[in-house]
Order: structure tokens, then sequence, then C-alpha cells
């Protein structure tokens, strides 16, 4: 079978729903097969993800083993395959997070609970392939893998005192890649939940009518609602994942001081994924560069956004906004001081709940006046006003992964242009080639250089030095990937660590920079 060209494709996985982002295809007419169709989807995947390929229980027993059947994709939601799929290779390990329903956020399990695991295990009766032979938990040489995962409480302590505790919490797993030689490759972690964990005791026993029945002494959190946008299934099922961030990891960038260290160890940031949703549901390549960059510059420069106003700009889940905000809060909390930094996040109003939640998971039920969450409608004027209204004008806009339908990019920058002052804005947009046509990125380009000046973020510096500097970068200076900053951690790992993800110019697979400033009227 050939396919010829068709414009717009939307790529959808019609089991799971995972992502509604329009792609076209090739840009000229000839025909091919539907391996070359399939495999030009894949070309501009670097990071890829780990899924969840089976349903899951919410409620775990103690010293139980439980399967994980997992997955890897693309960005897109799309399995591996061909070579790419026999070719996959890592080791899989896992932690256990405790989720702090008061203030928010999560931290390491107490030493109370033991996590095992182990390669999935293959009984005799089946002779599927995709279970090799190992006596290590991950994927050998296919997209398909998992791991096996037991949980128990130390016998040290007293286990109904232990239980007490435990059953009162809510629990979530990371499922992460070993980076090591046999890693072939770049995931982004998983993290399912939220579990619970359950058990049965000798003094939990009950004869009732002359049978023996035990007591479950699982009980529901009601602090911050954990039930995944009203879903009380218990069943963890492949379309709501997580994805965690570990505040910790940007200590190496800081002070080194006992107040950074207190504020940011073993504390952990949390984005709830719905890929249903299809493209506000997910978190982007682009979200996870300018989040990654915008940490270490607040690491750096503590004050840099002290009585700035920040947007970001179609958030999506709210990774960006959401992330810097629970890092200034810690940082300043941490200090005593009080913050005087305003953060905006902002999309179409039925997108706004899941940024609501993934707030809620971060930072608490507790209203944050310095946190916002606005509806805001490209090409609505009257949205964009009352945003400037409601915070002040802005000094910096973040937008990630913004252009992906050229219908909706004079809308685009004309809300830039109602957002935005001369000489005191900087709008940092990320963008990752995947399927637009030269042309059709030009489109946007071509629109807001009649308003704006455009350069790129590179490697170490903008790539035009007579670039006067604007607002915030006047004090800052300019927002650079530095080198020695990508340290294989946080959300890019291993990717991050070097120009893998990062690019300076428009290719495939690569993330770009671009930094829009608007231009005075003459």
């Amino acid at each position: 079978m050939s396919l010829k060209t068709i414009s717009p494709l939307v790529v959808v996985d019609p089991m799971r729903e995972r992502s509604s982002l329009k792609i076209q295809t090739i840009e000229d007419d000839t025909s091919m097969d539907g391996n070359d169709f399939y495999q030009s989807l894949h070309r501009h995947s670097i990071l890829h993800r780990l899924v969840l390929s089976r349903p899951l229980p919410r409620y775990l027993s103690l010293d139980t083993w439980y399967r994980i059947d997992l997955e890897v994709v693309n960005e897109l939601g799309l399995p591996l395959k061909g070579e790419r799929n026999a070719s996959c290779c890592m080791v899989l390990t896992c932690q256990v997070y405790l989720v702090d329903t008061e203030r928010g956020g999560l931290v390491r399990a107490p030493k109370s609970l033991e996590l095992s695991f182990r390669p999935l295990q293959v009984d005799a009766w089946d002779n599927s392939s995709l279970l090799a032979t190992t006596d290590l938990p991950g994927f050998h040489h296919s997209g398909q893998g998992g791991i096996e995962i037991k949980v128990s409480m130390n016998n040290q302590q007293d286990p109904g005192c232990v239980m007490q505790y435990t059953t009162k919490a809510k629990y979530l797993i990371r499922i992460a890649p070993v980076s090591d030689q046999y890693q072939t490759v770049e995931v982004l972690p998983l993290t399912l939940g939220p579990m619970e964990f359950k058990s049965y005791y000798h003094h939990h026993q009950q004869r009732q009518n002359g049978r023996l029945s035990f007591m479950n002494t699982t009980t529901t959190t009601n602090a911050i609602d954990w039930n995944m946008g009203g879903d009380t299934s218990n069943i963890l099922r492949s379309d709501t994942t997580y994805r965690l961030y570990g505040l910790g990891t940007l200590l190496p960038f800081g002070s080194g001081s006992i107040l950074e260290n207190d504020a940011l160890m073993d504390r952990y940031f949390i984005v709830r994924e719905v890929w249903k949703l299809g493209t506000p549901g997910k978190i982007w390549d682009s979200a996870l560069v300018l989040s990654d960059m915008f940490s270490k510059k607040i690491m750096q420069e503590r004050t840099c956004f002290d009585g700035k106003h920040i947007i970001d700009l179609s958030a999506g889940t709210g990774c960006i906004g959401l992330l810097l905000g629970l890092l200034l809060r810690r940082l300043k909390q941490q200090q005593q001081q009080q913050p005087s930094w305003k953060l905006t996040l902002t999309d179409l109003p039925e997108a706004l709940e899941l940024i609501r939640e993934n707030h809620r998971y971060n930072l608490g039920n507790t209203p944050d006046p310095h946190i916002q969450i606005e509806k805001l409608c490209w090409g609505n004027t009257r949205d964009a006003k009352q945003l400037i209204k409601r915070g002040g004008e802005p000094d910096i806009i973040l937008a990630s992964d913004v252009l992906y339908d050229p219908n909706c990019f004079g809308k685009l920058v004309e809300t830039l242009k109602t957002l935005c002052v001369p000489g005191k804005t900087v709008i940092y947009l990320g963008y990752k080639r995947r399927g637009l046509k030269r042309d059709e990125e030009n489109l946007f380009f071509d629109l807001a250089k009649a308003n704006f000046q455009i350069t790129t973020v590179n490697g170490n510096s903008l790539n035009n030095q007579h670039i006067e500097p604007v607002g915030w970068e006047k004090k800052y200076g300019f927002i650079k990937r530095n080198q020695s900053m990508m340290d294989g951690r946080g959300w890019l790992g291993p990717a991050g660590s070097d120009s893998d993800i990062f690019g300076d110019a428009r290719q495939e697979g690569k993330v770009i920079i671009y930094r829009l400033v608007k231009k005075k009227i003459v």
C-alpha cells in the first residue's frame, strides 16, 4: 500500500486517544509505503516516554508482587516499530514517594516502607518473545517491557503502629531508567498513582457468623483531592500519568547554603498528564527545556523574579509556571521572606481545570495571591487586557510549543502584541519541528517580525551580539543555555547533558528557544 500526502493529519491512537496534535506529512507528492510514513512521525523523537500498557490496581496489598507492564512511545504517543523497537534496551529502577497532603508536593517515603522490584516473571505457559530471560527489570530489545514491585513494612517496627500511619497516606511510585551503557533510548520517567497500601494482620481478625474475616485498614485523605479528576475507580489507566521533578537536582546550581538544602532536598514537583485531553493534556519537550532553564536561573539569581510578572502562555499542564512557583515559594519561605513576584498561567477555559489540579498537588489548597490561573483565548483582546489589569504589564512571557496550527498564528501574534510592552517585555518561545512545512513555520515568523525583534538562544549566547537588553535582562542578563548546567539530571536526564534535545536551528527533533521583543513605535 502507498500513501499520498494528506494535510492535515490528526494522529490519534484510537485505543488510548493520546494526542490530537496536528501533523503534516512529507512536503512532496511522492508516494511512500506505510513504514516510511510511520518512520516520518518518529524522526522528531529524541526524548521518549514511559507509559503504562496495562491497567494496574490503585490499592496494593503489602508483601504481594505486582506486575507493571510498560511501553516506550514517542512524544506523540506512538509505539516503537521496526529497528527502533528491536534496539530498545534499558534497565529500570523505582522509588516510592509520599504525598504531602497538607502543603502539596512529594517527599520520599519513610524508611519503614520498603520497595522491592524484580524483572517480569515468565509463566511456564507464556511463550511471549517480549519476555526475555534476564535478571534485570526493564526493556530488552523491545519497546514493551516492565517491572514487578512489592511493598513491605520494616519488621523491626510495630506493624500495627506503622500501618496506622501509612494507610492514612497516599503514595506515588516512580519508574525510571538506569543511565548506563545498556540504555539505548532516552525516556521521560513514569510516575504512577496515587496508590494506597493495605494489609491484613492477625489482630484485625474477627469471627463473624462462624467465618473468619479481616479488617481492611485503608483510609483516604481529605486534605488535597488526589482522586485523579474525580476518577474514583480502583484502576490506574494508561491515559493518565504523572511526571516527577526532583527539586534537589537543582542544588548544585545554587549557593550551597543550608537554607537551600533544607528547602529543596527530598522535595519533588509533580505534574499530572491526561493524554486523552489532547494537546493541553501533555508535557511537550519545549516545556521541559524552558522549565529546566528557568529553574536553574532562579538558583543562580534567587532574586531575578522579584517584583516581576511572568506569564506562562497556553500553559497546558502548567508544567513551567507551577514548577517556578513552587521553587520560588520554597526558597522564600525558607528565608522567611514574603514573595514579590507574580505568575499567571493561561489557557483555554476547558484546559484550566488540569492546571488547577496540578496547582493543588504541588502548592496545596490554600489560595496563593502570587499565582493566578486565567483564561486567555488567542486573538481575544479583552482577555489579554483583563490579564494585564489583574497582574500588571508582563516582564517575561514563556510560550512552549504554541506553533502547531498555522490557522491560529495570526491570532497568536495579535495576543502577543497586546500583552507586550516595548522596552520591557521579553518573550521566550520554545519550538520543536514536528511536521509543519518550512513555509508554514515561516508564516508565524513573517507575521511576528513586523512587530518584534526575533533572535535565538543557542549554546552560550544570543546569535546576534548587538541586540540591546530590555527590562528584566538589563539587570540579570540574557537567558542562555550554559553547557555546564546541562548535567543530565532533572526533567531531561542524559538527553539534556549535551546538544541532543536543544538546538539553535530548526532541526528535526531539536528544541529551539526564540527570544522576541516588541519593537518601539517610531
